[in-house]
């Protein structure tokens, strides 16, 4: 019987935890290669789940793209800022709001490697991955208890506004 009440209330929680992130964040075939490792050969097509510190926003026509300093990533899918993997570009044509994305600001994103990119990085060559984004996340600031608000989504999942309602 007691087993039975733990159950009860253990799995709703593991299963809020899993619907918190992008359905794709959990595919099994998601490779667990970083930015800097993807430089190493060519793996264009393969799925990625990065994040880590906006540099810089461009516009680029009909899509944004955002060059962003690689982070690993922790399970909750936030960047954490111990140690870089090099930098990466993300680009949609799916941002809601490009505003959002300043300098500094932690993001995180799920999509598949697209190709390539040579760019200057402190007047030196730099080869850049650059993947198409599915979905992406943004991290808000740490709070002064250093407790997080919940992130906010865009892609595949709709949005929660601060009160956990559905963003229309």
């Amino acid at each position: 019987m007691k087993m039975h009440r733990i159950a009860a209330v253990a799995l709703p929680l593991l299963l809020a935890a899993y619907a918190s992130q992008p359905a794709n964040v959990h595919a099994g075939d998601l490779n667990r290669i970083n930015a800097h490792s993807a430089l190493k050969s060519d793996y264009t097509g393969t799925p990625v789940h990065w994040g880590g510190r906006v540099v810089q926003v461009e516009s680029r026509g009909d899509s944004v793209c955002v060059e962003v300093e690689s982070n690993r990533l922790a399970t909750s899918g936030r960047p954490v800022s111990d140690m870089g993997y090099g930098r990466f570009l993300a680009c949609s044509t799916g941002f809601d709001d490009p505003s959002e994305l300043v300098a500094g600001r932690e993001v995180s994103f799920t999509g598949r490697i697209s190709g390539y990119e040579q760019r200057a990085l402190d007047r030196r060559a730099y080869r850049f991955a650059r993947i198409d984004v599915e979905a992406t996340r943004l991290w808000p600031g740490k709070q002064a208890a250093g407790v997080n608000e919940g992130p906010v989504v865009w892609g595949t999942v709709p949005a929660l506004n601060p009160a956990g309602a559905a963003r229309q």
